[in-house]
């Protein structure tokens, strides 16, 4: 039987490389495989007819959505550059310690590694050709430790190879085993990279699932946090060192390390229902050493719909009544000096102060074998709010809706001074003008005087429309206007009729000490 699965798979290979694709694996990066056929045979021509090969077509791949990382070129160091991973064909050949990487360009190898090994022989009742399969990944191509260089983080048969590109030539960075040539960064999940302490150099994290006891491929290491083990840094490159932090189930890495904003813009719309729009825009800063992965937004209105940036990320609710967004891909996350628009949220409540969130990969650490276990989903709600970069903004909210009018002026007197504390009123005297309206509409209100507080409500409104060229931001502009016409709908012009139709119809016996009483019984004040 086994020797019939060997013909059936060597079979399938020559039907393959002969059919399908003769050059390559990864076609779909070269559809008429005009580069794999040039590499192709330059690899063969230096390295021997016994070899076969994956290949990426750099150019093509970045800033795509991609499952794993980022792939990004951020010093501009790989176009038109082709990664390639060569290897002999193992049915046939066997010879698993004589793998190649390298660089391929205007139809030349500018740079190849030294023969390694991307697979780890096992010992096992396995067949050998189970760990001889070789499937080349890339998993990110990214600055993971910050060295000036691209580091190019490929996955071939449960090992990660980190290859640091200058520009010129290569330089493999992952601890690597001296009698195998097998990388000594393992998983038989995926990798995730993470940040674990404050020096902004990312770690890996790796999972260390044994299938059965038959298989040795991880080292009998004691950690306290296995199956989850972390590779980190050491200088000169990636590995397994006693002091790398080490993060298990249910911890959470640091995704604090930015510096943000949030930008909301309020518009009412009577056609839709009479209900207001909040669009936000999220502003990661130049000086940000994370990218922003997930925008959060704390309480507000129960009553709301949420809509997508361009149906890229997704929302989730947070909390009780917050709403949170986050990236699909991680590609699509707002990296430093970068903005992102379109957070939509459309609800008839009128604009609050509340806090929002932005956190960069900070999800809790979990892999598939583990996804339905029981964790505590307080502690992810309160890391949201300790292990990000918070902030202001306006939300929805029903605050207003069960206030007294004198009690609604002093909450706009207070969106007025906390705006100016927040910088969204941009000047003191700008800021105390509309203090000085609110406390003069406080005092007409306690003194009955309807139509005096309206019109001084009224001038608020007049104010604000013509601040808001210089003097106002879109938060204090929403903040002031929309609820300062919320006020005015709870404050009915006073009727100056209505008085001498009461007392002729109670023939002129009503206390002068109830005067004040009735006129506010009828403009719904009580």
């Amino acid at each position: 039987m086994r020797k019939n699965l060997h013909l059936l798979i060597l079979s399938f290979f020559c039907f393959y490389n002969v059919s399908f694709s003769q050059f390559g694996w990864n076609s779909e990066y070269d559809p008429d495989n005009i580069i794999g056929r040039q590499l192709f045979y330059e690899v063969q021509a230096q390295f021997g007819i016994q070899y076969v090969l994956d290949y990426f077509v750099l150019d093509s791949m970045f800033n795509k959505d991609w499952v794993y990382d980022e792939i990004t070129d951020p010093y501009n160091q790989l176009q038109g550059k082709v990664l390639f991973v060569a290897f002999p064909d193992y049915v046939e050949y066997n010879q698993p310690d004589s793998a190649i990487i390298g660089i391929f360009e205007n139809g030349q190898i500018a740079w190849h590694s030294d023969y390694i090994s991307i697979v780890k022989v096992d010992t096992s009742t396995y067949d050998d050709y189970y760990y001889y399969s070789v499937s080349a990944e890339i998993f990110a191509i990214r600055d993971i430790n910050l060295d000036g260089s691209i580091d190019i983080l490929l996955m071939c048969g449960g090992g990660l190879w980190i290859i640091s590109w200058d520009g010129i030539n290569g330089t493999i960075v992952n601890d690597i085993d001296p009698t195998s040539r097998c990388s000594n960064l393992l998983s038989s999940d995926s990798f995730r990279l993470i940040n674990t302490n404050d020096d902004d150099i990312l770690e890996i994290l790796s999972y260390w699932f044994e299938y059965d006891s038959t298989r040795t491929i991880f080292p009998p290491i004691n950690i306290p946090t296995r199956p989850y083990v972390t590779y980190g840094w050491n200088g000169f490159k990636y590995g397994l060192w006693e002091n790398v932090i080490q993060l298990g189930f249910g911890d959470f890495p640091i995704a604090d390390r930015l510096i943000g904003s949030v930008n909301s813009k309020i518009i009412f719309s009577a056609e839709e229902d009479s209900s207001f729009f909040y669009e936000y825009t999220v502003k990661n800063n130049l000086t940000s050493k994370q990218s922003i992965h997930t925008f959060v937004l704390d309480n507000m209105s129960d009553s709301k719909s949420v809509s997508l940036p361009f149906g890229e990320w997704f929302n989730f609710g947070f909390d009780s009544t917050g709403v949170g967004w986050s990236v699909k891909f991680p590609n699509q996350s707002v990296n430093s000096g970068e903005s992102k628009n379109g957070f939509m949220i459309k609800s008839k409540a009128r604009p609050n102060i509340n806090k929002f969130y932005l956190r960069a990969d900070g999800t809790r650490i979990v892999y598939g074998p583990d996804l339905g276990k029981q964790y505590n989903v307080v502690s992810e709600i309160d890391n949201y709010r300790t292990n990000s970069y918070p902030g202001y903004t306006v939300v929805p909210s029903d605050l207003m809706i069960s206030l007294l009018p004198i009690n609604m002026v002093d909450t706009l007197n207070s969106y007025n001074q906390r705006s100016y504390e927040l910088g969204w009123i941009t000047n003191q005297s700008t800021a105390n003008k509309y203090d000085s309206l609110f406390n003069t509409a406080k005092t007409q209100l306690q003194q009955n005087n309807n139509n005096a507080a309206r019109v001084t409500l009224q001038t608020v409104l007049q104010q604000v429309d013509v601040d808001s060229t210089d003097n106002l931001t879109s938060e204090a502009y929403a903040l002031i206007r929309y609820n300062t016409e919320y006020l005015l709908e709870k404050i009915p012009p006073a009727n100056p009729n209505l008085l001498v139709n009461l007392k002729n119809s109670l023939g002129n016996q009503i206390p002068a000490s109830n005067v004040m009483y009735y006129e506010s019984a009828t403009s719904g004040w009580k």
